[in-house]
């Protein structure tokens, strides 16, 4: 993107003449009767100052030979409009020019100073694997959390009673199971030993039994508690 800079231009800009038409006109090559549409020099210089303009907001210095730029441009002021510090779920691993992984990495205050304000330690979260949780705030739902704490995974407590007696003359009796130790859903598997309760007199009275528990029978199992999920790579403007 570039300015006229041949000998046709001139120094100053010509004066912009009034509006002629408040309804919106189209251009045309003419015929049928019509003339063609001139639209003037200052119409060019109009569009040539918009586009210049949309280079130097971005900070992009006008170069004739990259027709690029503009759009260069336009995707700087976008990602500009996300404030320095805040983490973007990004799709690739390589995060765009302009912005850095969030792997627990320090940084330069000089070379960064705008992060620097988000992260005074200058050292960024470490965002691999890790899911945001909106601060407490004084709510109460999550309390004793401050800004940028890490927590580590948990869950509700389960509880549960089972009762169970086997007998000496059937070796069966009568199972109660409640909570999560419900029988009904598998969680619970029972085994009765072969080894017998023998009483002073000698005689048999019950047998030992043993009970199992396994959660992976009725819910998917994993050595953390985690929702259903698709994985991003945590990036964030460096500035």
């Amino acid at each position: 993107m570039y300015w006229l800079d041949n000998d046709s231009g001139v120094a100053s800009p010509p004066a912009i003449p009034p509006v002629q038409s408040l309804t919106r006109l189209y251009f045309t090559e003419g015929g049928g009767g019509e003339q063609p549409s001139i639209p003037g020099g200052e119409w060019f210089n109009m569009l040539t100052d918009e586009m210049l303009n949309v280079l130097t907001l971005a900070g992009v210095t006008p170069d004739k030979a990259d027709h690029a730029q503009l759009s260069k441009a336009m995707q700087a002021l976008a990602f500009s409009a996300y404030p320095v510090g805040a983490p973007i779920p990004w799709p690739t691993a390589v995060p765009p020019d302009g912005f850095l992984a969030m792997t627990g990495q320090s940084f330069s205050a000089t070379t960064y100073p705008l992060l620097a304000l988000a992260y005074p330690a200058l050292v960024l979260p470490d965002m691999r694997a890790e899911w945001i949780r909106g601060w407490d705030n004084g709510r109460g739902v999550d309390p004793g959390r401050a800004l940028r704490s890490a927590q580590g995974d948990a869950a509700r407590a389960l509880t549960g009673s089972f009762t169970f007696v086997d007998q000496a003359a059937a070796y069966g009796g009568t199972d109660v199971f409640s909570g999560v130790f419900s029988g009904a859903n598998n969680v619970l598997s029972k085994t009765i030993s072969t080894s017998s309760l023998v009483n002073a007199s000698g005689g048999v009275t019950a047998r030992y039994s043993r009970v199992d528990l396994n959660t992976a029978s009725v819910t998917p199992t994993a050595p953390e508690y985690r929702p259903r999920n698709i994985a991003f790579n945590y990036i964030v403007r460096a500035a």
